[in-house]
């Protein structure tokens, strides 16, 4: 299988891409803007324990800006309270989400979107192979 994503042409992902970044945003249904794939990560800490994580969205530019947000005052103010990990894990999630929330809009795909739609299309062909009798 690994193998069938790494043969899916550039030129069918780019079409996929282009056709996915033309739907309506998933967050607030805007048809007028470009949507494109982000990754917002969070944290939250209690005395000993920190969770961690991250979330892929295909946003129009003003929900990336909320979300990015949204996750930076969230991390920011719940990371902190585990001790050691909780605040070196925090800087490094703030730091992202400020990224997230203070680069520019994007009219390209992003390279997680790219990466995600190849192993979409990848997976597929792999399937439809397999079923027409593939070894």
């Amino acid at each position: 299988m690994l193998e069938a994503i790494r043969l899916v042409p550039d030129e069918l992902v780019l079409n996929a891409a282009t056709e996915a970044m033309l739907r309506p945003c998933q967050r607030c249904g805007a048809e007028d803007a470009v949507c494109n794939l982000y990754r917002f990560h969070w944290v939250w800490s209690f005395v000993w324990i920190t969770r961690s994580g991250h979330r892929d969205l295909m946003t129009c530019p003003w929900c990336r800006r909320k979300q990015a947000a949204v996750d930076l005052i969230g991390t920011t103010l719940g990371g902190w309270w585990a001790l050691p990990i909780g605040p070196l894990v925090t800087i490094d999630r703030v730091v992202r989400n400020a990224v997230t929330l203070l680069r520019p809009s994007r009219q390209t795909p992003t390279p997680e979107l790219l990466r995600v739609l190849r192993i979409q299309i990848g997976i597929k062909l792999y399937h439809e192979w397999k079923a027409r009798g593939g070894v």
